[in-house]
């Protein structure tokens, strides 16, 4: 049975000053030996979203958005900066299909993929 994932309550609230900061958190995971997600995803898929989001925001990433949504992107970004800086997202958000197929991983070892997020 899947979560829903907008209702569910106690996550960590994270904020990071640096990549340093953050790889160091990643091997922190890597190293416990027990770890409870709180949505549908397992640990493994949680970071390996993280990595492809991080890569993503240096090389790009294959995403096709709607013409009216891509017209509009820049003004978005532009007065919600801000926000998008400082803030943390919401939960729960239905991706499309094109964004789901790039951004979604599949199930895999919270080990195979913190290696693989700290060589970012």
């Amino acid at each position: 049975m899947r979560n829903v994932t907008s209702k569910i309550s106690g996550r960590r609230t994270l904020r990071f000053e640096s990549l340093e900061e953050i790889s160091d958190e990643v091997e922190r995971l890597a190293q416990a030996k027990k770890i409870r997600t709180r949505g549908n995803w397992t640990a493994g898929q949680v970071l390996q979203h993280l990595a492809i989001v991080m890569h993503g925001s240096v090389d790009g990433v294959e995403i096709k958005l709607p013409l009216p949504l891509r017209i509009m992107m820049p003004l978005i970004l532009f007065f919600r900066k801000q926000k998008f800086l400082n803030q943390p997202m919401k939960s729960g958000i239905e991706l499309p299909k094109s964004a789901a197929a790039v951004l979604i991983p599949p199930p895999t070892s919270l080990e195979m993929d913190s290696r693989r997020f700290v060589r970012v």
